[in-house]
């Protein structure tokens, strides 16, 4: 039976942006994976992935930016029926999400020792021009910064 994607509204602390996103920027060294998005109205969130993974030596399994024109009109219908499942509203917000039941995340499972080893999650950002995703084996650290004119 085929199994159909899903997302799931994660706001770790209630942290979400409030306008449109207009600024991001990825960067992956020997510190981790860092992700930073900025708000039109200035709030800036820091999506950090530092933790090496014991089986991989690496701090994330994977990560992607999906174009918008490549994500078509089913991701639309997916973050609403996520907001819809929590009861929360989209408008005026950026969400981050977890996906499950994730092609993504399948494509890497494949590797048969992979699921038996360690549960691996698949989260996405949303962003101006598309999404970010990054699938890892712990939840990334979310840091929140808020511009002058948005205090």
């Amino acid at each position: 039976m085929k199994k159909y994607p899903k997302l799931q509204v994660w706001r770790p602390n209630n942290i979400m942006l409030i306008g449109r996103v207009y600024n991001h920027c990825i960067t992956f060294d020997e510190r981790g994976l860092r992700i930073s998005i900025t708000d039109e109205v200035g709030v800036k969130v820091d999506i950090v992935c530092d933790e090496s993974s014991q089986i991989i030596g690496d701090y994330v399994w994977s990560y992607r930016f999906t174009n918008e024109i490549v994500e078509s009109d089913s991701l639309v219908d997916l973050i609403q029926e996520a907001h819809h499942n929590k009861k929360t509203s989209p408008v005026n917000r950026i969400d981050f999400y977890k996906i499950i039941n994730s092609g993504y995340l399948d494509s890497i499972e494949k590797t048969g020792w992979i699921g038996e080893m360690v549960e691996l999650e698949h989260h996405m950002y949303p962003v101006s021009d598309g999404s970010l995703e990054v699938i890892s084996d712990y939840e990334p650290k979310i840091h929140v910064e808020n511009s002058s004119k948005h205090k």
